[in-house]
């Protein structure tokens, strides 16, 4: 066990070896950290093996936001889009979220997470409040700067916090940058009044304790007249086409493995999927993700949209 967690850290230190100025654009993952704001931050690029940055066509980019107390490294290592990008030619970056201090109902405690709405509303009354749209925008500036990539055609998708980061923070605020977003185990609690907002694909579990507490059932429904029947699903629907513009009017699909609702606007879109029997987590194609998979259902949402 001391050797594994030896080789870990020995390949994050090396890892986050780069200067952010640094213009040696190998393949593979590279990791950067600097200084936004006062404070430190840490994100990875990976490039796809067919990477060339003197091709014509520039490449599209993926962010990958991790839920509370992970790091981009374990998305870069689990999530599956290292592996998509290196398929379809696409360029994925994994930021990791500062190390911030909140108040819980059962203590105190400090991990990484993306500063939504609600986690800004339970820091630590020692903990210095910090936003995070800063920190993505001089990510994109650094890949500007570094990289050939296609700004029209960058996207995000995130999972949990990360998903809630999106939601509260990046739609709101981010939408003339990223082009389409889509994620998994969060939903707004809140309306946030976004400014033309980008497409959107928002994707719950059935079984996700995070919506199945909140709705007081063991299980939410993932059939129509299940969804209209209960509270917390029509609400927090709604929360959302309010937060876009959207209205009301909707297709919907019905699958052994998953509902999916279609709210489309003029210029925006939202896809809304309960994912059946999906606990809290980022599918990955598993057995008990019912073989979905995330990065594939999400890339092609992405490729229908660009700036």
């Amino acid at each position: 066990m001391r050797i594994v967690v030896f080789l870990g850290l020995l390949l994050s230190s090396q890892l986050f070896a780069q200067s952010p100025q640094t213009k040696n654009l190998a393949t593979g993952s590279t990791g950067v950290r600097m200084e936004v704001d006062g404070l430190i931050r840490e994100f990875i690029v990976h490039t796809p093996p067919s990477y060339d940055a003197n091709r014509a066509e520039a490449y599209p980019v993926v962010f990958m936001f991790h839920g509370g107390g992970g790091t981009g490294m374990k998305f870069h290592n689990t999530s599956g889009w290292k592996e998509k990008g290196d398929q379809e030619g696409i360029i994925t970056v994994f930021p990791t979220a500062y190390r911030t201090c909140l108040e819980k109902t059962d203590g105190q405690t400090e991990k990484n997470y993306w500063m939504t709405v609600g986690k800004l509303e339970q820091l630590c009354a020692s903990q210095k409040a910090h936003d995070d749209v800063p920190f993505v925008e001089a990510i994109l500036d650094h890949l500007s700067s570094n990289y050939h990539i296609e700004s029209r055609k960058i996207y995000a998708s995130g999972f949990s916090n990360g998903m809630g980061f999106i939601l509260s923070q990046l739609m709101p605020r981010m939408s003339d940058r990223f082009a389409a977003f889509g994620g998994v185990g969060s939903l707004l609690q809140e309306e946030v009044h976004a400014y033309n907002p980008s497409p959107l694909f928002a994707m719950i579990g059935s079984r996700d304790h995070n919506f199945t507490s909140h709705a007081g059932i063991s299980e939410l429904p993932h059939d129509e007249s299940g969804v209209e029947a209960n509270a917390f699903l029509k609400s927090s629907q709604e929360t959302i086409l309010n937060s876009m513009g959207l209205d009301t009017q909707y297709k919907v699909r019905e699958r052994p493995k998953y509902l999916l609702y279609r709210f489309a606007g003029t210029d925006t879109e939202l896809r809304y999927a309960i994912l059946k029997g999906l606990t809290h987590v980022y599918p990955k194609g598993r057995q008990k993700d019912n073989g979905i998979i995330a990065a594939k259902v999400f890339w092609d949402f992405f490729q229908e949209y660009s700036l």
